[in-house]
Parts: structure tokens; sequence; C-alpha cells
């Protein structure tokens, strides 16, 4: 296990430089996961190549989580406080409209903090087949399925006019 740690943070050092501050927690808290996990076990014979792989996966999923926890706090900021640095930047392409980019940033942060607040089930139901990760069979979506993305999707909507004052209809009619 001890060889484990000094493995991991070259690894975090090298591929997550943004995460240099929770380095040392990221690879603490995968060691407590693995070796919690390990006492759940029966079996006490891993081989050293088991627990490094075992290892490394939890220490990805830690990695994971670090980063939609930041998505999730960001998106959940209302982006007040921030300098108006869309209004800064001269747009010179015909037509630009400066104001209109700024509110098509502030729906995004709107909607990114909706569906950081959905279960993984829904956001691959919901944005499943427009990132090509669908999770469903090929072919037509059964009733039940088309029902729950319908009542999804209204509570998506429901909950941008709720929080954040924006509704989508209004959007698609500009």
């Amino acid at each position: 296990m001890s060889a484990l740690l000094p493995q991991w943070l070259a690894w975090l050092r090298i591929r997550h430089r943004g995460l240099a501050q929770q380095h040392a927690d990221l690879a603490h808290d995968a060691a407590a996961d693995l070796m919690q996990w390990l006492g759940r076990q029966d079996r006490t014979d891993f081989s050293d190549s088991e627990l490094q792989r075992l290892g490394f996966r939890i220490l990805q999923r830690r990695v994971a989580d670090a980063f939609r926890a930041q998505v999730h706090d960001w998106a959940r900021q209302d982006g007040a406080d921030e300098p108006d640095v869309l209004s800064q930047i001269p747009d010179l392409r015909p037509g630009a409209n400066p104001q209109q980019a700024l509110q098509y940033a502030r729906m995004l942060r709107a909607l990114v903090s909706v569906l950081s607040g959905l279960t993984a089930e829904e956001r691959g139901l919901l944005v499943g087949d427009e990132l090509g990760g669908s999770t469903a069979p090929e072919g037509a979506r059964s009733g039940a399925e088309r029902e729950r993305l319908r009542r999804l999707r209204k509570r998506v909507k429901e909950e941008l006019i709720k929080k954040h004052g924006f509704n989508v209809q209004d959007w698609r009619e500009e």
C-alpha cells in the first residue's frame, strides 16, 4: 500500500495539475477507500497487480468526483461577482450581439447548474443521445422511457424558470 501513494501522487502531478491543491487528499481518500473495500472482502490473497489496478481505479473515480464537484460549485454560483468580460471584448463579426452572447453564457451556467443536480441516470436519459453515449438500446424508446423523459424535461424547464428566471420558450422564439 505504501508503494501506491507515491505512484498515485506522481500520476496526479502529471495528469491533473489543476487539482494540485487536492492531490494529497485524493490519494489518501483513495487509499482509505481501498483499505475499506479490502476489509469487507472474504478473500485476502490479492496480488500486487490486482491491488494496484483496483486502487488506481478508485483514484480515478475520486478525481472524477473532484471535477464533478468543481462543475457543481461553478454552476451554483450566480456569476454576478465576475467581471463582465464578454462586454469588454469587441465582437467584429457583422450582426454580432454582445448582449445576447452574455445572456447565452448566463443560460449555460444556469443549465449546467440544473444538470449537475440530476442523477447520472437522469443526465444519461436527457442528454445521452446528443452526446453519443446513450444507454438506451437501438430503436425507439418504450412508452415508459418516453414518459420519464417528458417528465424530466418538464422538471428541468421548471427549475430553470424557478431558480434562474430563464424560460426556454422565450429563447427559442428569438
